[in-house]
């Protein structure tokens, strides 16, 4: 019961505080969701007077994957890295992607890169989940993830 009375004293006593913060949180998710679909927006490249594959397959790939188009940049660095690693495996590894049924646009070194980028991303939440559950030395389990 007193923790009513004290919560029921800390409330303002202006109404319209309340209203004010309720606008501004208002305001805030609008610019969160504006700011999504804006970075979501996919514009085509511009070609040239004549066609080109390579900018048509990008294009192509900026329309089917959200993640491409939000991380071209780093994808199209890690995929100038696989190319130098993973020269030998590349066939290969396209191959398995058109067998899979992907996209034909991607390259195979793009879809490393992708691969790379989405577990770099995932590595905090698997440092956290590793220590909690097994302590400090979870550390080296979740390097290995």
């Amino acid at each position: 019961m007193n923790l009513a009375i004290l919560f029921a004293a800390t409330l303002p006593k202006d109404p319209f505080i309340p209203l004010i913060a309720s606008a501004a949180v208002g305001v805030a998710i609008f610019a969160l969701v504006r700011t999504l679909f804006v970075a979501l927006a996919s514009e085509d490249l511009g070609q040239d007077v004549e066609w080109r594959y390579d900018i048509n397959r990008i294009n192509q790939l900026r329309r089917a994957s959200p993640m491409y188009r939000l991380f071209q940049p780093v994808i199209a660095g890690f995929a100038r890295i696989n190319r130098r690693v993973f020269r030998d495996q590349l066939p290969e590894v396209n191959r398995e992607i058109q067998a899979a049924g992907l996209t034909r646009f991607w390259l195979a070194e793009e879809y490393l890169g992708r691969i790379e980028l989405i577990s770099l991303m995932m590595a905090p939440f698997y440092a956290y989940a590793c220590i909690d559950l097994m302590g400090p030395a979870g550390l080296v389990m979740a390097l290995v993830c």
